[in-house]
């Protein structure tokens, strides 16, 4: 059976498109992390062959390249996000936090 995405909204679940799941499946819903980045710590292999695996895997992947001038346009903007997120946390605090 296949996965489907949903939204929640108004106390009901919108699945972002159709299934075609028989009447009466039982479903198990929780949020998904947007944070999380990568494998969940149960999807990790645990056995010799499924390391081996999975370390395959990540040798086949390209490794990431960017040119000079994307480079610079990457440092540009992580500096202005981090700038950003600076001035966000000025505002954030009170006068009490500012004293410690």
């Amino acid at each position: 059976m296949q996965k489907a995405l949903a939204t929640f909204r108004l106390g009901q679940i919108e699945f972002d498109s159709g299934v075609d799941w028989p009447e009466g499946t039982r479903v198990e819903v929780f949020p998904l992390s947007i944070e999380s980045v990568g494998m969940n710590e149960a999807d990790w292999p645990t056995t010799p062959e499924g390391i081996a695996a999975l370390l395959k895997r990540m040798d086949e992947c390209e490794p990431l390249e960017m040119s000079d001038a994307e480079y610079a346009a990457w440092e540009a903007e992580r500096r202005t996000e981090r700038e950003r997120q600076k001035e966000f946390t000025r505002q954030s605090w009170t006068p009490s936090e500012t004293l410690l």
